[in-house]
């Protein structure tokens, strides 16, 4: 539940005052921290006189007191990368997050020096309004900065902005490597790396922060692999008695089945929540505006993923764990089967974890913090994500079965039941049963006029308007975010040939 908000200029308190309101439900609705620091530099020529500047967001746990060398060990910067930090410790340390696993970060010293930092996998968002070709305020969401400026970008992953420049400080590419563990040593090391995530995202969690008091903390289950192993993971580090779990659907949902067996065998307290047409049309352009994308894929799974956190936080949840990364780092994607040559499917996994930033990690990131909640997402760990990257293709697609995420089925099959160990891979919108009920929601409120009048529509390159479902979240966005450079902050879900 944290929050990352910088202002410059004349306005700047009162810029920062409107950027709060905008994200307060990031926050569970309390504000985030002001420290005492009104001038910092941006460029990397000093100018003669300080830049006027506001900043709020949160003091991770770890680094309070603001530590430069905890600023430096998160990075581990390599002085060939050219990378001067300002001397001396910061007066202040900012985070949304927690490091080194999933942060946006701002580190503020006495001469008015300013870092800003994103974690390599960009699990936690961060965007920046330009002016004259310079950053001039820097959010945690898109929304916040729209009353601002029309020159919205992304604030690159893995990427330090420091003395006015960006710096690239890793490249996932670069952790492709080779290991000479057996299958069965690397299913275990496996097992043993999403606990450690697990473990490491409570320790650092909201759920441990003063106030939290006894809050409960949540799993969110599809009945899948990926969010399956998340849950066996943290029974195994945390104990069944401190979690609860959570699982949407429609009436004929493929998961909600599925998640009640995992919680069964698991010994979780679990809530199923049913979800109908009539409610899906009433969420939608909460969704949509929390979600700052039209993508449909992606809108469709986070209808679904919006009101089980919903379903959460009114249960008392601060902190959520998500499967979301499994896909990604062990090939569960069909399509990925039919790519040859085999090394193949390494690069194309790496372009769908680079993307995920504004994919999948996005939609649990809005969907979640819309709700106030704190989400962990333990198979997207850096360390988890370099170890992936070391194991055979053929240890991710079976070359015998063709069954996708071989190994991280191998890792935790002991654990969970047989049914749910061997079910395929299904999207989040196909297995909770969505898919059909947005189609239904989109033709009550698209005429065939107004499909024919937009039918064929590029409206970013590459991406027409082709069905009523796109029609239909195009409008709502548009509602939303009026600024064309928004639409370039957006990512395209590439898997849905899958």
């Amino acid at each position: 539940m944290g929050v990352l908000l910088i202002a410059t200029g004349e306005k700047a308190e009162a810029d920062l005052q409107a950027m709060e309101g905008k994200l307060r439900h990031r926050t569970g609705g309390r504000s985030p921290w002001r420290p005492k620091v009104r001038e910092v530099h941006f460029a990397a020529e000093r100018p003669q006189r300080p830049v006027p500047t506001a900043l709020a967001g949160t003091v991770p746990p770890a680094l309070e007191g603001g530590s430069g060398r905890e600023v430096t060990r998160i990075f581990e910067i390599p002085a060939a990368r050219s990378v001067t930090l300002p001397e001396g410790e910061p007066q202040v340390v900012l985070c949304d997050g927690h490091p080194p696993d999933a942060f946006t970060l701002a580190a503020v010293w006495e001469d008015g020096s300013i870092l800003l930092a994103r974690d390599p996998l960009g699990l936690r968002p961060l965007y920046y309004l330009e002016e004259g070709g310079r950053p001039v305020a820097f959010a945690s969401e898109v929304k916040a900065l729209c009353a601002l400026g029309s020159e919205i970008k992304v604030f690159p992953p893995g990427h330090v902005f420091v003395n006015g420049e960006f710096h690239r400080l890793t490249r996932l590419a670069d952790w492709v490597s080779e290991s000479d563990l057996d299958a069965p040593s690397a299913a275990a090391r496996l097992a043993r790396l999403v606990e450690d995530a697990v473990e490491r995202g409570y320790s650092s969690g909201v759920a441990q922060s003063p106030g939290a008091g006894e809050a409960a903390v949540g799993v969110l289950l599809s009945g899948g692999v990926d969010s399956s192993v998340v849950a066996a993971a943290a029974v195994a580090r945390l104990g069944s008695e401190k979690l609860l779990s959570f699982a949407a659907g429609t009436s004929d949902s493929e998961d909600l089945p599925r998640a009640r067996q995992v919680a069964e065998h698991l010994g979780l307290r679990h809530t199923e929540y049913v979800f109908g047409e009539e409610e899906v049309a009433e969420v939608l352009s909460d969704v949509i505006y929390h979600l700052e994308s039209f993508d449909a894929p992606l809108v469709r799974s986070s209808v679904a993923n919006y009101l089980i956190a919903r379903e959460a936080a009114a249960a008392g949840c601060r902190l959520v764990y998500c499967g979301e990364g499994g896909d990604e780092l062990f090939a569960g994607y069909h399509y990925l089967k039919d790519i040859e040559p085999r090394d193949r499917v390494t690069d194309e996994l790496l372009i769908l974890l680079e993307g995920g930033h504004a994919n999948g990690f996005q939609r649990v990131d809005r969907m979640t913090a819309a709700h106030g909640l704190e989400a962990r997402v333990p198979l997207s760990a850096p360390d988890l994500v370099a170890a992936a990257f070391q194991v055979p293709v053929d240890w991710k697609i079976h070359p015998e079965t063709g069954q996708e995420k071989w190994l991280l089925r191998e890792a935790f099959r002991d654990r969970l039941p047989h049914e749910v160990v061997e079910r395929p891979k299904a999207k989040f919108y196909e297995g909770s049963g969505i898919e059909g009920v947005m189609a239904r929601v989109a033709e009550t409120q698209v005429s065939d006029a107004d499909l024919e009048k937009d039918r064929g529509r590029e409206v970013a390159p590459g991406v027409t308007l082709d069905t009523k479902e796109q029609v239909l979240y195009y409008r709502i966005f548009r509602e939303h975010f009026p600024q064309e450079s928004v639409v370039e902050t957006i990512g395209w879900t590439r898997t849905v040939v899958s």
